[in-house]
């Protein structure tokens, strides 16, 4: 193909024209203010990402939006204020406003630079990189999710067998007792009790194996309610209610529907084992919209009401094995992530000591490859 034909400006108001097109068409944030740091002109992805009207940017200095709208500390403020080009990266909790979870932004500073005009004051960029970060954090957690495999599928092989005849056994038991209702609750525990740790050693069997998804269309709703009928079986007597709220807009999602079933699980049940009596656990569905950045995704919340997860050991609790629990084996997690991460999907964990704890798993809609 032959180059176009050169655009020549023959007056300031094209060139204007062109400049603030060109700001627009830019997939970033941009703010160009004078040496003091007042805005002079900002495009409207600079408005969308820091949460403000595009009028409210220019009526303040950036330093003062940064203090406000990113919760800048002065160290910050002064790196940014004193270098001619510098890049930090700032997370920051419920921006832009009324959206819960924490938000992560790169801001970057250059100075205007010309040879041919007296030109002063500088350009900052603003990145929302909260998607990266959490595939940074999910790459940092893989090259951990390397342990004891030998001995997950020797357990999980000689265990398989025995379990199942047991399952069998109880269940035939149950016909037997079926006039007898004091001694089938009793079996009824016994079933409940080869469930969970079915579930366990499928949890090893996955960890051990790690296998390919096997992808179906699943119909999302059925998937989802059908595991809230399972864990309300599985509460230990907590009487905790369990919500679905579907917002969803496709009625389907690809993927293997036994790990996806798995993978719900192990989020329900971490979430049961966090609550005390009669708490709520909600489960929630949502589509995000695709961007440029990623594809139209699913997102399924668990969001519990326990005692939430203290700030120091948030980054550990997808590792294998680790758990903070006297009787668990600490892989529901570390599988979670994994099936997550197998349908190309990302994970994350919003959590406030005291005020309970919400896993997020955002899941594409639609891929031809699943990992």
């Amino acid at each position: 193909m032959g180059r176009g034909k050169p655009v020549l400006f023959e007056n300031a108001g094209q060139l204007r024209e062109f400049l603030f097109t060109l700001l627009e068409s830019l997939p970033h944030g941009i703010l160009l203010a004078d040496p003091e740091g007042l805005p002079i002109a900002a495009n409207q992805k600079w408005s969308q990402l820091a949460g403000i009207s595009g009028s409210a940017s220019l009526q303040h200095s950036c330093w003062k939006i940064f203090t406000q709208s990113f919760g800048l500390q002065p160290a910050d403020i002064d790196i940014l204020k004193k270098s001619s080009s510098a890049s930090i990266v700032c997370e920051v909790q419920n921006s832009p406003p009324n959206k819960a979870g924490e938000k992560y932004f790169r801001i970057c500073r250059n100075d205007l630079k010309s040879p041919f005009l007296d030109v002063s004051g500088f350009i900052i960029s603003l990145e929302d990189i909260t998607l990266l970060k959490m595939a940074e954090a999910q790459i940092e957690r893989r090259k951990r999710f390397a342990a004891m495999e030998e001995m997950a599928v020797t357990m999980s092989q000689e265990l398989k067998n025995p379990l199942g005849g047991m399952e069998l056994y109880a269940s035939m038991l149950k016909r037997e007792l079926a006039a007898d209702p004091e001694n089938e609750t009793i079996v009824d525990r016994m079933l409940q009790a080869l469930k969970s740790m079915d579930l366990l050693l499928n949890n090893y069997m996955t960890f051990a194996r790690l296998p390919k998804p096997q992808p179906q269309r699943i119909i999302i709703k059925d998937w989802i309610h059908r595991t809230i009928n399972h864990l309300q079986l599985l509460d230990k007597g907590k009487n905790i209610e369990i919500s679905g709220n579907y917002s969803h807009s496709a009625p389907e999602i690809n993927g293997d529907p036994d790990l996806l079933e798995q993978l719900s699980m192990n989020l329900g049940l971490n979430a049961l084992d966090a609550m005390k009596d009669g708490q709520l656990l909600r489960i929630e569905t949502k589509t995000v919209a695709p961007t440029e950045e990623h594809p139209a995704l699913l997102s399924i919340s668990f969001a519990d009401q326990g005692q939430g997860i203290p700030q120091k050991i948030i980054a550990k609790i997808f590792d294998p094995f680790f758990t903070t629990k006297d009787n668990a084996g600490g892989l529901g997690l570390a599988v979670a992530h994994y099936i997550t991460e197998s349908h190309n999907g990302l994970i994350k964990v919003e959590s406030r000591e005291s005020k309970g704890t919400t896993i997020v798993v955002l899941l594409p809609m639609s891929h031809e490859n699943l990992a």
